[in-house]
C-alpha cells in the first residue's frame, strides 16, 4: 500500500463502517453505525471533503499538515446520548437476569445431588 485508504466493512450487527489505514495498513480512523452501505459512502466523502481543514477543540482551523503543539489540545468529555445509556443500562438488566437465573439453576441442582 504506497498511500492511505478506505476500506469499507460490514459487521455483526449488519452495520457498516468504514477503516481510513496509513500507508503502513495502520487504522488512523474508523467510523461505524452505518445502516446502509451509501451512507457509509456518504461519510467516506465526508470525511475526504473536511480533511483538510479541521478544528480540533480548543484550536483554531489549520491545516492538518501542520504540527499542533499538545499543550494547545484540548480533551473533551465524550457523553453519550441518552439512547446509548439506556441500551447499555438494558444489556446489564439482561446480563444481571442471566447471571441470576443461572446461580438459581446452580443451587437447585447442587440440592437435587445431596437429597
Amino acid at each position: 500500500m504506497t498511500n492511505s485508504e478506505f476500506e469499507v466493512f460490514k459487521d455483526e450487527k449488519g452495520e457498516y463502517g468504514f477503516r481510513l489505514r496509513d500507508q503502513n495498513g495502520k487504522i488512523i480512523a474508523e467510523g461505524k453505525g452505518c445502516k446502509s452501505k451509501q451512507e457509509c459512502l456518504n461519510r467516506i466523502s465526508f470525511v475526504k471533503r473536511n480533511a483538510k481543514k479541521t478544528k480540533i477543540a480548543g484550536t483554531e482551523i489549520r491545516e492538518i499538515s501542520e504540527k499542533i503543539p499538545i499543550d494547545e489540545i484540548d480533551v473533551v468529555e465524550y457523553k453519550p446520548k441518552k439512547e446509548e445509556v439506556e441500551e447499555r443500562e438494558t444489556i446489564w438488566d439482561y446480563t444481571i437476569l442471566v447471571a441470576s437465573i443461572a446461580l438459581i439453576v446452580a443451587v437447585i441442582a447442587i440440592i437435587l445431588v445431596f437429597l
